[in-house]
């Protein structure tokens, strides 16, 4: 008689179990919006493969077993001081890989995505975060679409991204404190020219000898308070030393001409000649550190400075590339030319013209 007893009662308890199973389950469905947070308790999703390119970025992610339904995902893009939200539609099948084109045109160091479902009435509920990635500080330079070469000069002139490492010290450059943590200190003999300038002469290379009609040039530059041509870095030759048809020109430079900025660059022209343009920007007439750079993206070049766009000027043409080594702090052809007085730190160069939403990101966030 007892063992029946027993037996009633287990059954009675699984029945109040199931109950209980089943009203946590009905309250959480007809709340809503913790609709898809209970459906994504089962979702598997797992990132496959991320390709940064310019103005996007494609996540290839695959759903693992598991059940829940989901239209969507929500991008966070967080580039180190602001975060954006994208919400990309697509459903993956289960055991399924999908490639979602998240529009972005930013510099990233998290990013994170998280299951959504659109209601009847276009209300997005939003399940838990499945997928995030943090970059270390190379690694986000490194994702920068078109970036060629990243010269920290913290404690030895080696590129940070590339094969772009210094072949040749002259004179006696020295790290000083910098914008971020060391940066280099040129001097310079004598204007406009002395064998004793301090300079850094990188090889050539295929990748730092680019034509074409894409060029982002940036650094954080601290000049002195000396007038007349200051080279920072390129791999141009002076618009001077053309003598005619037949002499080989090319090449890039940023330099600062009493106080300002100048872009010189070699262009191809619709009748075979070849021209140098320098273009001025604000002036920059204190001593203190300063985030400098073009862009120039076949038809524009634009200047930039603390991540604030400037002058532009209006240029439809295509780069010649340089056959001469790249330098840093004197003009690159004769490097006892134009020598720079003063510091230069985080040295970049890219093969496309940056947005100004990266250019900002790279002047507002630490780790540049």
């Amino acid at each position: 008689m007892s063992a029946i007893v027993t037996v009633l009662i287990l059954i009675l308890l699984s029945f109040i179990a199931i109950g209980i199973v089943w009203v946590v389950i009905q309250n959480v469905l007809t709340e809503g919006s913790e609709d898809i947070t209970l459906n994504s308790l089962t979702l598997n999703l797992e990132l496959q493969k991320i390709v940064y390119s310019p103005g996007q970025i494609d996540v290839a992610i695959k759903r693992n077993s598991g059940k829940g339904e989901f239209d969507g995902l929500r991008f966070v893009l967080f580039d180190g001081k602001k975060s954006e939200i994208i919400d990309v539609p697509g459903e993956i099948p289960e055991l399924g890989t999908k490639t979602f084109n998240v529009p972005y045109d930013g510099v990233t160091k998290e990013l994170s995505a998280a299951p959504t479902l659109t209601s009847g009435t276009g209300e997005v509920k939003l399940g838990e975060t499945q997928i995030k990635i943090e970059y270390e500080d190379d690694e986000i330079i490194r994702n920068i679409p078109g970036i060629i070469s990243w010269w920290k000069l913290d404690e030895d002139f080696r590129d940070s991204v590339g094969k772009n490492h210094v072949t040749e010290i002259n004179n006696a450059p020295e790290f000083v404190a910098g914008k971020i943590d060391k940066a280099v200190e040129f001097g310079r003999g004598g204007y406009p020219n002395s064998t004793d300038n301090d300079y850094i002469v990188i090889a050539p290379g295929e990748d730092l000898q680019f034509g074409g009609n894409g060029l982002s040039l940036f650094a954080w530059v601290k000049q002195d308070s000396s007038t007349g041509d200051k080279y920072l870095f390129g791999n141009t030759i002076d618009w001077a030393f053309f003598n005619g048809p037949g002499q080989y020109r090319g090449g890039y430079g940023l330099l600062i001409k009493d106080n300002k900025m100048h872009l010189q660059a070699w262009t191809e022209e619709e009748s075979a000649s070849t021209v140098s343009w320098e273009i001025e920007n604000s002036e920059i007439i204190d001593t203190s550190w300063h985030h400098l750079g073009v862009t120039f993206n076949g038809s524009e070049a634009t200047f930039f400075v603390d991540g604030t766009e400037g002058d532009s000027y209006l240029k439809s043409s295509n780069l010649l590339p340089s056959n001469y080594s790249f330098c840093l702090g004197a003009l690159a052809r004769n490097p006892a030319y134009f020598g720079l007085n003063g510091n230069l730190d985080n040295v970049m160069v890219f093969d496309r013209a940056l947005t100004n939403k990266e250019i900002n990101a790279l002047y507002e966030s630490p780790w540049n």
